[in-house]
């Protein structure tokens, strides 16, 4: 079983597990556990081909199933009702699926040229494939990603032709933007384009369009799925992979249970539980979870979880030991207290690849669906425990990773409160909190009135107080989340907050305390 393989047009059940199994393996060594593994998932494999039914499905079954649920409430409703007032009641008949021919539409303008251009007037004898770009200005992740795009125009020459397409804002004011005198990016932009959204209704923003030479949609969603190996893959006449349509797909729908979707009927006696792959048919930058919902009507228990990354779920199944850490600690060295010793961290999470260079398979290896239904008998905290060796057996026989969550002692600084006993927890309320900044002795100053502690602490996260904890945590052991006076200088260091919390009554230790962390660490 290739556990890290993406399937985009169909999809399957590549885990499937029942937790008394997993109790019984426990007891057993790894070889004889690995063994037995492998002979149930080939004999679940049998049963289920053997049936000439192959626990699979496709976009259009997934939104057969969700059909009913989108009539009474779903977001595209609303934005169907926004597209109905701009571009006319017949605008969804125009919309384009990948494999369908655009015709030779009016695609607007381009911005430093004269009157309107036609979609194929851009296409020279050479060009095999036009990528259209839908920006605005307001997408920061747009703009910086143009240089990605001009660098595959230069790559690809005249074989490629990128435009950056922007329906919804004029000339000036993508001119206004821009700083006086910065150079627009090197590529074809194109404004007053309206129309195309009739063939292509985007909901998200950079959204990325591939036309081939015979005027057909080869690729429609994320810009993930746009890069300079698959471009040169295209062209040498081979099939690409995508990240499907994310404006046109539906979202995390918790009332929906995941066993439907994949055509599994559980047993509502006992306790089950489902492992996939990323499931391309959702809307994939919406990734959902839903936490002990109560089926009263089918007398279940359920936790769904849809497309997390693996390093997700282990922080779901110890969500409440995380959650201690989160209510201390200020500041971390570490993102989410977690060690992480592995050659690639994509089977675990996309969270270490810049969002500029991502792509669509690095987005889509490392996430998981993930679903328990026991039945009403069963607690939350049993499901958790459960999840939590159904993840662990799961790291380590198909990613060859250990999994643990253990506490352990290291140093850092520690803030404590001189009359912690007596000291309540006082929660935040926004209409009380103020900032002012003034002057004394010629150095800038800032009040912080019932501001909170971790708050005052990352607004003036500079160099200073960087340099001083030297890598080190910084932990409130206090039972106070905010203060309510204090004056600091701007940009202040370790000893000017020490002596800024002293006069409220706290004092910063540096020494061991107990942390709870996450270790991933892989066999080799």
């Amino acid at each position: 079983m290739e556990i890290n393989r993406v399937e985009y047009q169909n999809f399957r059940i590549d885990y499937f597990r029942h937790y008394p199994i997993l109790q019984i393996l426990k007891f057993m060594n790894k070889e004889l556990q690995k063994s037995i593994y492998l002979i149930l998932f080939l004999l679940i494999s049998s049963i289920l081909l053997g049936q000439g039914n192959r626990v699979q499905y496709n976009a259009t079954e997934l939104l057969r199933i969700y059909d009913s649920l989108f009539l009474a409430n779903d977001w595209r409703n609303e934005y169907k009702a926004q597209l109905d007032e701009q571009l006319g009641i017949g605008w969804k008949e125009k919309m384009l699926k990948v494999g369908d021919n655009i015709p030779n539409v009016l695609i607007g303008e381009l911005m430093d040229s004269i009157g309107s251009v036609r979609l194929f007037d851009l296409k020279e004898k050479e060009t095999e494939l036009i990528i259209l770009d839908f920006w605005n200005t307001n997408c920061f992740s747009c703009i910086a990603s143009f240089p990605k795009m001009e660098s595959l125009q230069a790559k690809f020459g005249n074989k490629v032709k990128v435009l950056l397409v922007n329906p919804w804002q004029s000339k000036e004011e993508i001119r206004k933007f821009f700083p006086k005198g910065a150079v627009l990016p090197k590529l074809p932009i194109i404004i007053n384009s309206t129309n195309l959204l009739a063939y292509f209704p985007i909901q998200t923003i950079p959204y990325h369009v591939w036309i081939g030479k015979n005027g057909a949609v080869h690729v429609l969603g994320s810009a993930y799925n746009t890069y300079e190996e698959k471009v040169s893959k295209y062209l040498r006449g081979g099939d690409v992979s995508y990240i499907a349509n994310e404006s046109t797909l539906p979202r995390f729908e918790p009332t929906l249970p995941y066993f439907k979707v994949l055509k599994v009927i559980p047993s509502f006696y006992r306790y089950n539980s489902f492992l996939s792959p990323f499931n391309p048919n959702y809307a994939t930058q919406q990734p959902g979870a839903v936490f002990d919902l109560v089926d009263s009507v089918n007398g279940i228990r359920r936790n769904t979880l849809i497309n997390q990354s693996y390093l997700n779920l282990l922080k779901m199944a110890w969500k409440n030991e995380i959650r201690e850490n989160e209510d201390k600690i200020i500041i971390s060295p570490l993102p989410g207290e977690l060690v992480l010793k592995v050659r690639d961290t994509t089977k675990y999470t996309d969270y270490y690849v810049n969002t500029l260079k991502k792509t669509d398979s690095q987005y889509a290896r490392g996430r998981f669906c993930y679903e328990q239904i026991a039945p009403m008998s069963y607690t939350q905290d049993q499901l958790i425990d459960s999840m939590r060796k159904e993840l662990e057996a799961f790291g380590t026989q198909f990613l060859g990773a250990e999994i643990s969550f253990k506490e352990d002692s290291v140093l850092g600084f520690v803030m404590t409160h001189s009359n912690m006993a007596k000291v309540k927890s006082k929660s935040l309320q926004n209409d009380e909190l103020k900032l002012e900044d003034f002057m004394r002795n010629n150095v800038k100053m800032r009040r912080y009135i019932n501001v909170s502690i971790s708050d005052i602490v990352s607004d003036n996260f500079g160099s200073k107080l960087k340099d001083d904890l030297k890598g080190s945590y910084f932990i409130n052991d206090s039972n106070l989340d905010r203060i309510s006076f204090i004056e600091l200088p701007v940009g202040f260091g370790l000893n000017e907050l020490e002596n800024g919390l002293r006069k409220n009554g706290f004092t910063i230790t540096k020494k061991k305390f107990n942390l709870f962390r996450l270790y991933i660490i892989e066999n080799q």
